[in-house]
């Protein structure tokens, strides 16, 4: 029965998945359908790159050379979620809309306060240029709050669900279900900080000329032992999207795509 449900929640929710193209920073993520069907949640960093101020406050530049895949057409689409304010950039979630209407139907959203752990959830996705929806699953490890790592003074806190599914590049912005409900719960956002940390490091380290190697991987080794949970993914808690003011006005009226 587990199975079968899998496969029909996968089969459902395929049509609502894009690929997402970030042409400005020739960078590539997923999306999904939400609301009504022409607009798409996805991650802030799929589009979007950000520098620092003087004074430490990150400024975001968003893709203007935006793209999105649904169902094989190439569909222009812009960013909608306010651009002006840090929380969408920080909190890692924006909001897309595409030139028309799209032949799939919104995913719902779920609420993350009835998620536990052990809770089985499905990630889906367009990982390492893949062209097709790729699903993977896992279990609910723990839901977590830290403060944002960029600058923690401004006080916002990010919400994620940590899981053992496999979560790669590219498939960032794409939805994490809790297959009990079907509903959307997350949004796959980063493997946890470790391995993209350690893994640039080692460029970096293999980069230089006369590398220090003992230094150098002193420094790893350190770093390695002294971070929690190596191996988990994260997604973003649809809680912080549910909460966004242009989220509420894009969809009132549509109570049907919230539970």
């Amino acid at each position: 029965m587990a199975k079968a449900s899998m496969r029909r929640l996968i089969a459902k929710s395929r049509d609502s998945v894009v690929l997402v193209e970030s042409r400005d920073f020739q960078s590539q993520g997923t999306g999904f359908l939400v609301g009504n069907c022409n607009t798409l949640l996805t991650n802030a960093h799929v589009v979007s790159r950000f520098e620092f101020d003087p004074d430490g406050k990150p400024i975001a530049q968003y893709a203007r050379n935006l793209w999105v895949c649904a169902n094989g057409v190439y569909l222009k689409a812009e960013v909608i979620s306010d651009t002006e304010s840090i929380r969408p950039l920080m909190l890692d979630y924006a909001l897309l809309r595409l030139e028309r209407e799209v032949p799939a139907t919104p995913l719902v959203m779920g609420k993350i306060n009835r998620v536990k752990a052990g809770d089985r959830v499905l990630c889906l996705g367009y990982p390492l240029g893949f062209r097709e929806v790729i699903s993977t699953d896992g279990i609910v490890s723990a839901i977590v709050s830290n403060p944002v790592q960029i600058n923690p003074v401004l006080g916002l806190e990010r919400r994620t669900i940590v899981s053992n599914a496999i979560i790669q590049h590219g498939s960032s912005g794409g939805p994490m279900f809790d297959v009990r409900t079907s509903k959307v719960i997350g949004i796959n956002t980063f493997r946890h900080p470790v391995a993209d940390s350690l893994t640039g490091r080692l460029m970096q380290w293999a980069s230089l000329l006369k590398p220090r190697k003992l230094t150098v991987l002193s420094d790893i080794i350190a770093f390695a032992l002294h971070t929690r949970y190596v191996g988990f993914n994260h997604a973003v808690s649809i809680e912080h999207v549910r909460n966004d003011s242009s989220f509420k006005d894009l969809t009132k009226g549509a109570k049907r795509w919230h539970s």
